[in-house]
């Protein structure tokens, strides 16, 4: 729903491909799909604010992609979000 501004349906690819994510990050961190979604979309709002246009579900799954490499090393989920807008401030 965030992604696109209106309502989908459970069954639309968008959503598949957030769920996907999400059941990823959740297996690995060991974090609830609530407090996921949380840190993911106020990471994100903080890369909007500072001017990025990256969508919400490109930002999760870049997000997904470092953590579990960042994972292997013992870095939390949330640091990889920093990390994350990080990158994308920074070009």
């Amino acid at each position: 729903m965030l992604n696109k501004g209106e309502y989908v349906s459970p069954n639309d690819p968008t959503v598949r491909r957030f769920r996907g994510l999400l059941d990823r990050i959740a297996k690995k961190s060991g974090l609830s799909d609530k407090r996921i979604a949380e840190t993911t979309y106020g990471h994100h709002d903080l890369v909007k604010k500072a001017g990025d246009s990256i969508s919400l579900l490109r930002f999760m799954d870049e997000s997904c992609r470092t953590y579990e490499t960042g994972e292997q090393l013992g870095v939390s989920y949330e640091e990889i979000l920093t990390t994350v807008v990080l990158m994308v401030e920074n070009g």
